[in-house]
């Protein structure tokens, strides 16, 4: 029998991540990519890049693989079918469980020239346009929120196809998106600093990268430091000031939530998951899992595949 734990700790590399800006000039006759064509995109299973946009992106998964979406400071779990919104701004990526491959469908939609007819201040008083003040979901689950799945499925499937109407039924359906979506956000600032967070966000950034892609390994908080070009304090007050969390708090964030995202593909033992998200023993997996939600790797994969 093999005895998945007794793995010697891997050293962290130091990976090459592209992080930039994915920015595109669209036009009332081509408001959106792709249009008039399929595009399924299958993430790597390996974090490899952080970037953003100057547009809207929505994602369909509607198979039941399972992976992990990064946004901003933030690991999420997923498990299809679900969809995704991420706004112009928010830094992102998507990676597949290695045994249960995601495959996308993405939009990349510009919403003011895919809406002409819409009262411009009627979308900026939406919370979307100031979504940085607030605290919102950006993966969510067909069984969370089946019309806002719909919408965006169909919407995708108008753009796909470019049918009788499409132009007035994309208009429609994605404002009915931007509205829902902006009723589930619950403000957490009334002046969010959005620049002071960029600024922040690019200073510590080397350090996210390095974590996001090496969460398995033995990473040192020293290490992280010299990437930044700061000390160990202020990294830790860089951190704390962007995320809340010290880097090793985000670290262990990652593991967790990337461990949720494992157990959900429901194809590998608690033990080999916790010697993929760098616990060197099972014990210790499980103490940072429970402290974390509350029960153990075991119950929570359970809860999860009787929902």
């Amino acid at each position: 029998m093999k005895n998945s734990m007794q793995k010697i700790p891997k050293t962290v590399q130091n990976p090459s991540i592209s992080v930039g800006n994915d920015f595109r000039n669209f036009t009332s006759d081509n408001f959106c990519e792709p249009y008039g064509y399929e595009w399924n995109i299958i993430p790597s299973t390996k974090f490899e890049f952080m970037h953003n946009h100057n547009f809207v992106e929505l994602g369909l998964l509607e198979s039941e693989s399972s992976g992990v979406f990064n946004v901003d400071d933030d690991v999420i779990p997923v498990k299809g079918p679900a969809v995704s919104i991420i706004y112009g701004g928010q830094f992102h990526s998507a990676q597949s469980n290695p045994d249960t491959p995601c495959r996308w469908r993405f939009l990349y939609i510009d919403e003011n020239l895919a809406m002409p007819n819409v009262d411009k201040n009627h979308l900026k008083s939406l919370r979307y346009s100031s979504y940085y003040n607030y605290a919102f979901k950006s993966v969510i689950s067909k069984s969370e929120n089946e019309l806002l799945y719909s919408l965006i499925k169909d919407l995708v499937y108008q753009c796909t196809n470019k049918g009788k109407s499409h132009k007035k039924i994309i208009e429609g359906e994605l404002l009915s998106i931007l509205t829902i979506h902006s009723s589930t956000m619950t403000r957490v600032s009334e002046s969010a600093d959005k620049n002071g967070e960029i600024e922040t966000f690019t200073k510590i950034q080397p350090a996210i990268n390095m974590i996001n892609a090496n969460f398995g390994s033995d990473v040192k908080i020293p290490d992280l430091a010299k990437l930044c070009f700061v000390s160990e304090s202020s990294l830790r007050r860089l951190f704390i000031a962007f995320c809340g969390l010290s880097p090793d708090g985000y670290l262990h964030k990652v593991r967790m939530n990337v461990a949720c995202a494992r157990l959900l593909s429901g194809n590998l033992s608690v033990i080999d998951v916790a010697n993929e998200c760098g616990y060197p023993t099972l014990s210790s997996f499980n103490r940072q899992f429970k402290k974390t939600f509350g029960v153990s790797p075991s119950v929570w994969r359970k809860e999860r595949n009787s929902e």
